[in-house]
């Protein structure tokens, strides 16, 4: 056998190994707007990181899919006159989790969940808030977020 193309598959196929494990796990998504600032501004590139939604933590920065877009029912539970409003596009969105599943229900935070009769956040749901809170649509809008819209956790700014 040719060293040459040894040497080469040697190096050749622990790359494409770790590319393809590496798009599994990792994604890069650039940050729109300003509902995150002063922790992210619009531009600014992010590298997430997809991991089980069990190790959800109050303040992790997440990354996911509209709530308004997945199931207008969802919204209807909360504000039914919400459920006309429909995010223009399919951009992912970020938030900070203010409370995971079996958390106490942030009320005077999300005063939505006033009138759901729960004490803590229910499995399969968290609470999210946008850092900068006057231009952020999120759990003050929609309610609980369901965890099977999560995308992945945001784990550092890797430029712009």
């Amino acid at each position: 056998m040719n060293p040459a193309l040894v040497a080469a598959a040697l190096v050749v196929v622990p790359t494409l190994v770790g590319a393809l494990w590496a798009r599994r796990r990792l994604l890069v998504v650039t940050v729109y707007g300003r509902s995150m600032t002063p922790t992210y501004h619009g531009g600014d590139r992010l590298l997430v990181r997809r991991q089980p939604v069990t190790r959800l933590r109050a303040g992790a920065v997440i990354v996911f899919r509209s709530p308004d877009r997945a199931d207008p029912d969802l919204v209807a539970e909360f504000e039914p006159e919400r459920v006309r409003y429909v995010m223009p596009d399919t951009r992912l969105l970020i938030k900070r989790v203010v409370a995971a599943p079996g958390d106490p229900v942030p009320v005077e935070r999300v005063p939505v969940l006033a009138g759901l009769g729960h004490d803590t956040v229910p499995a399969g749901m968290v609470v999210v808030l946008g850092d900068n809170p006057h231009v952020s649509h999120d759990s003050r809008a929609y309610g609980y977020l369901p965890v099977e819209l999560i995308v992945g956790v945001a784990t550092r700014a890797v430029g712009r």
